[in-house]
Parts: structure tokens; sequence; C-alpha cells
């Protein structure tokens, strides 16, 4: 029991916590990011690189402390919950629109179009400016991640006083930087990389399309109805895609020798590979789902059957992995169509959805993915939360 542990294991706890959130599905997004600012932050001097990390890492910590202070303080009555911003459409555009600079800015269309000293402004990764602006983007960009050992820490947070919890929280917040931290104090393998021209500047324009995936990702909420899921994750397939073909064709045309071209070509080759394989998990089907709403609980409760309740959204990766892995696998499938289990999505991609009141009643921490499974016509349900396996899933189906 994480209470019983005391406030400095907790913290702890929260520090290993904040390095897992670096390898969840969700944060994936994130990397590309990341990737760039540490192989702009190698170009410096071993002293001025790590500085660059530190500063980095302090806009992180600062980022997890700013967003606990409000959660905290207002509670689980709260409509601020944790990644719950993510459903607003001036937050997703707000998020959307700094993603697009960023890509603009590293394929170099602002050094074109926009005064000099404007550019001077932007978030750069080899300024102290730019990577604290690029550690709270980092830090804001992770928050729909969320997974069991982030959520039951979270429960714990808002049972603790403000100070308290807004520690435990930074202490997360202090662990997703550490990572950066440490490889900044050893660059040594990124010097490897070519440190200007040509080449430099290919593989800049090619981490700027992936920043250009990422604002596609994280517009959900601003997508038009007709916009399917499926579509923009082959939307951002295509993306990816053709950040691959530049790759390969600039560098034949910049070094047109087998070695370089030879790589350039492998790289591209496992983007491809690894993009098509996301979008081919999160697009298959995964079972047929009634939409929520109060009514449609209630009666499904009624019936004395399994009622599966699955919360999600768009803008949560580690959601399209639970539904991929478990709810799209056969085997899950036939047996709870054998328990004859009501599934009831609770979509809460928009800011408005009608289940945001039921998943706080059940999880004060606001927390997805978490599912809700009802038993014996309406008692307390069992609950799942974060990401979990289908032998998870069913065991809670036959717990009663």
């Amino acid at each position: 029991d994480l209470q019983n542990t005391g406030v400095i294991g907790v913290m702890g706890i929260a520090f290993v916590v904040g390095i897992l959130l670096n390898i969840m599905p969700c944060v994936l997004p994130v990397l590309p990011i990341k990737a760039l600012g540490f192989y702009e932050a190698a170009k410096q001097r071993r002293f001025k690189c790590f500085m660059l990390g530190v500063v980095f890492s302090l806009g992180v910590i600062a980022t997890f402390a700013a967003l606990a202070i409000p959660i905290l303080a207002l509670g689980a009555e709260s409509r601020l919950n944790w990644g719950e911003m993510f459903s607003n459409v001036y937050f997703a555009a707000a998020i959307t629109l700094i993603l697009l600079a960023a890509a603009l800015g590293t394929f170099g269309i602002f050094e074109f179009i926009l005064p000099t000293k404007v550019y001077a402004f932007s978030p750069r990764h080899d300024t102290f400016t730019g990577n604290f602006l690029w550690g709270i983007l980092t830090a804001v960009l992770s928050t729909p991640c969320t997974f069991g050992a982030f959520a039951a820490l979270l429960a714990v947070a808002l049972k603790q006083p403000a100070i308290v919890g807004t520690i435990l929280l930074t202490s997360v917040g202090a662990g997703m930087a550490f990572p950066y931290l440490l490889l900044s104090a050893f660059p040594g393998w990124a010097r490897s990389l070519p440190a200007g021209g040509k080449i430099a500047n290919v593989v800049k324009q090619s981490m700027a399309f992936l920043l250009l995936a990422t604002a596609i990702f994280f517009a959900s909420p601003l997508l038009p109805g007709w916009v399917s899921e499926a579509l923009k994750w082959w939307v951002i397939f295509g993306v990816v895609a053709f950040a691959a073909g530049y790759l390969i064709v600039r560098v034949a045309m910049i070094a047109p020798r087998a070695r370089p071209v030879a790589f350039a070509t492998l790289t591209a080759g496992m983007m491809v590979a690894i993009a098509l394989w996301v979008v081919l998990l999160f697009t298959r089907g995964a079972g047929d789902w009634t939409p929520y709403s109060s009514d449609t609980l209630a009666r499904s409760v009624e019936t004395g059957r399994p009622v599966v309740v699955k919360f999600t959204a768009d803008w949560c990766t580690n959601c399209k992995v639970v539904e991929s892995l478990v709810f799209g696998d056969e085997q899950t499938q036939a047996q709870l169509r054998e328990r004859e289990a009501i599934l009831i999505k609770v979509d809460l991609t928009a800011s408005d959805a009608p289940g945001w009141p039921l998943l706080t009643s059940l999880n004060p921490a606001g927390s997805i993915p978490f599912t809700a499974i009802y038993h014996n016509g309406g008692n307390a349900p069992v609950t799942l939360n974060g990401i979990y396996s289908s032998a998870d899933l069913l065991g809670k189906v036959r717990s009663r």
C-alpha cells in the first residue's frame, strides 16, 4: 500500500514512475523532440551540454509542479483532472500550433520568412531559454499518459495536503527528466553524428516531419466529425512515410556514396515499419461497443449480465494500446461473448463528454485508461487502471 510507505518512500516510487513515463506508448510522439534536443545539445562543450540538460530538466520539473497545484488544490471534485486539458479545444489548438511552429522552425522556414530578431526568440535546443521551453512542452505532452503505478500515485497525492501532493508529483517530473539529464552529462555517443553541414540539416528536417506527425496526433479534438480515428492514423503514417522518402532522396543527392545512402535507407525502412505496425495495431477492430449514456448504463446493469465500461479518448495512446491488445484480441472477444458481457464505451475526447462525471466518481485522479466492470445488478464495480492484459480483464469479469 503506497499510503503506508511514507513520504520519502513514495517520493522514490514517484521518481521511478517518472522514469517509466519516458517509455510509455503515449510519450512516444515526444521522442522526436527529445532526440532533436539532445542532437543539438551534443554540439556544445561537455559542460554546456550538461547545463542545457539541467535547464531542460528544470522545465520538466517546474511543469509537473505547476500542473499539480491546481489539481490538488481543487481536489477530485474539480473539472481539472490529469490529462483532461487535452480534451479542451483551445488547449489542443495551442499545443498543435506550438508543434506546427516547432516543425516549421526545425525545417528552417522561419529563417527565411521572419526577421532575425524574431527567430532569436524561438525555442532553440542550443540555448538555455529554448531548453527550458522544450522541457515545459515535453512535460505537458506527457500528461495524457497514465498507467497503473502513476494512477495509484495520483490517487495517493489527492489524499495528501496540497504541499505533500505537489512534492510527490514534482518527483515524477524529476524522474522523467533524469534520463535526459544523464544523457546530457555523457554526450560522447551523439558526437558521432554530423556536427553541421548538409547532412545535419537533412537529419533536422526529417525530425521536422515527425514533429508534424505529432501535431496531427494531438489535434484530435480539433478534427471535423467526418475524420475517423483510422483516417487520422493513416495520415500520420503518410507523413512518416514521406519523411522516410525525403531522408533517402536528400542523402542520395548530398552524399551519393554507398554507405550513407544505405544507412539512410535502413533508417527510413525502420521508420516506415514501426509506423505501419503502430497504425495497423491502433486501427484494427476491438469488438462492438455501445456509446455511453447514464440511461444506457443503468439499463445494462439491470440485466444482471457483466457490464464492461471502457473509458477512452482519441488523445490517449495508452487507451489505444489497451483497445488493440486486449479488446482487439479474438480470444478475449470470444470469452466476453461467452459470458454475454455488455460493452460500453465512454469517449472522453471532448471536454463536455457526458462520461466525465462518471469517471471522476469512480477514479478521483481522473486518469485513463480506466475500465469498470459491473456485476450483480449494479453493486460497486471492480476497476482496472492504466494498461492491463487480457488475463487481468477476464479475471475481473469472472470475479463474481
